[in-house]
């Protein structure tokens, strides 16, 4: 069985941890061609997705709020 081959510059991020995401990869027209990297959010019609990335942009703007927070037992 052969193995599998990995194209490592699909690993590479496109954006910092903290930053938000502004491209995301699309599968290449034709085999064997890199990915192409798109401007913009990956589109989703799943309504979660939707709802999570606007309580996750909200949190980006109050700088992260409670992330540092613990609570002792």
């Amino acid at each position: 069985m052969p193995s599998p081959i990995i194209n490592l510059s699909a690993l590479e991020p496109l954006y910092l941890p903290h930053e938000m995401p502004s491209h995301h990869r699309v599968r290449a027209e034709r085999e064997g061609e890199p990915a192409r990297v798109v401007k913009g959010r990956r589109p989703s019609d799943i309504i979660i997705a939707q709802n999570l990335r606007r309580y996750v942009a909200d949190w980006r703007e109050t700088d992260y709020a409670g992330a540092d927070s613990w609570q002792r037992d």
